[in-house]
């Protein structure tokens, strides 16, 4: 489902997979808490995913405020249409940071 590796530069690659939802958000979780703690930069590779659920994106907004916060970059490697559109219709575009990324 994820996955995540170094991109050579010195940011972290975490690899979103095809379905971000309840019954992956565990493990998701766990590599969104490591990124955070390696202070390095972060993309996210959500060129994949198919389908987010409402726990997922809610998980992917706390880990965006978190990084935030503490001034880590977190930038996105192509969000799929259906991840999109899921931010959308629940308004965590924002939140996400999705608005300012290219379709």
């Amino acid at each position: 489902m994820t996955g995540k590796q170094g991109t050579g530069a010195e940011a972290l690659r975490i690899c979103c997979g095809e379905v971000l939802d309840i019954t992956s958000v565990a493990d998701f979780r766990l590599q969104l808490l490591e990124a955070l703690t390696t202070k390095q930069p972060v993309e996210l590779d959500a060129s994949g995913v198919e389908r987010a659920d409402t726990a997922a994106l809610q998980l992917l907004s706390a880990f965006m405020q978190d990084a935030h916060s503490q001034q880590q970059t977190v930038h996105w490697k192509d969000p799929s249409p259906a991840l999109r559109q899921s931010a959308a219709l629940l308004g965590l575009s924002p939140f996400l940071q999705l608005e300012s990324v290219p379709t």
